[in-house]
């Protein structure tokens, strides 16, 4: 038990020094009674986290579309300048 909480701190610094805009940010982490909590900003206009991941996304796009367009703006060499 205490290894996993050790490592459920470690793991939850390295998330809260993350900072981005399409990251939620992570205010804090508790482990209480063998129970491990993430504190986390408040996100308006999403719903919660699980219809956003199990609804049908409107108008957005998936990680690998994502990736294919970065993948296909890499690909293209750049003018000399």
């Amino acid at each position: 038990m205490y290894i996993q909480m050790t490592e459920f701190v470690r793991e939850g610094e390295m998330m809260r020094a993350l900072r981005h805009p399409g990251i939620v940010k992570l205010l804090g982490v508790c482990v209480e009674c063998g129970s491990f909590y993430l504190v986390q900003e408040i996100v308006n206009g999403y719903g919660n986290l699980f219809d956003y991941l199990h609804k049908p996304p409107v108008n957005r796009l998936t990680y690998w579309q994502v990736i294919a367009k970065r993948d296909l703006i890499h690909s293209k060499k750049r003018p000399n300048t």
